[in-house]
């Protein structure tokens, strides 16, 4: 993992040399803030300097409707970071609102993301996070997605037995039954939410069952036994099985019946 997180470090340097710098972080849930998290050491690390921009929802394309930091933007020499995440699918769909603002800038690189719908762009290099269905589509790199750059840490002795986690979103599988004491944390903050928490809601537990992407990710960064189960399309089995499967030996992954 860390040879492509060296790889990825190394095409961002070079992409972005001389350039102005722009990162878009996905906006999203706080599982979504893990990904942003990592994003920010990642390019500290990389010593790439840069001026973030947040969401802003389009009501229109017009020139005075435009979030007062895109009508900023000059084209040449600028380079956009837009944040890796799960919205390029059919059930949220950023693809839109990523090729509106990506064209005002003279290149865009896509952080490692799960492609299910590729967004329009015309000079671009996209990074998938699984190296199956999102590689298929899109022909881009596969790169770990960017909260596993947190890297693992130490917690403390488990307290507690089991913990679910499970998604109470259109995003679930719905094919399997939600536990009464089931906590869905990535909708407890947004993803601009500090993300220490988010970690030790996990750390009292000895075992994690979750259908959330970023749990299990924080869950294996925790070294906990986890038990990962799909979500509504690919994205959890093929992050598991780029990521996952082999690295992390205590994760599993099951397919509900």
């Amino acid at each position: 993992m860390q040879a492509r997180f060296t790889s990825l470090m190394r095409q961002l340097q070079n992409l972005t040399a001389g350039k102005r710098v722009y990162y878009h972080p996905n906006h999203g849930n706080w599982g979504d803030g893990l990904i942003m998290a990592g994003t920010h050491r990642f390019l500290a690390d990389a010593g790439i300097e840069y001026t973030e921009l947040h969401y802003k929802r389009l009501r229109s394309p017009r020139w005075l409707r435009k979030p007062s930091w895109l009508r900023t933007i000059r084209r040449s020499g600028s380079v956009l970071i837009y944040g890796g995440g799960g919205g390029m699918n059919q059930l949220w769909n950023f693809t839109g609102y990523v090729s509106y603002i990506a064209s005002h800038f003279e290149y865009t690189v896509m952080l490692p993301s799960t492609f299910e719908l590729q967004p329009e762009l015309r000079q671009a290099t996209l990074f998938c996070r699984d190296h199956f269905a999102s590689q298929a589509l899109t022909g881009g790199e596969f790169i770990d997605d960017m909260a596993f750059y947190l890297g693992c840490r130490p917690a403390p002795p488990a307290t507690l037995g089991t913990g679910y986690f499970f998604r109470t979103d259109r995003e679930s599988a719905g094919r399997f039954a939600i536990p009464a004491d089931n906590r869905d944390l990535s909708l407890e903050h947004e993803y601009e939410y500090p993300v220490q928490e988010f970690f030790e809601a996990l750390a009292p537990y000895d075992a994690i069952h979750t259908d959330r992407l970023h749990v299990a990710i924080a869950s294996c960064l925790l070294g906990k036994k986890l038990t990962v189960y799909p979500g509504s399309y690919f994205k959890n089995e093929a992050v598991f099985r780029s990521s996952m499967d082999g690295l992390f030996p205590l994760a599993t992954f099951v397919k509900a019946v």
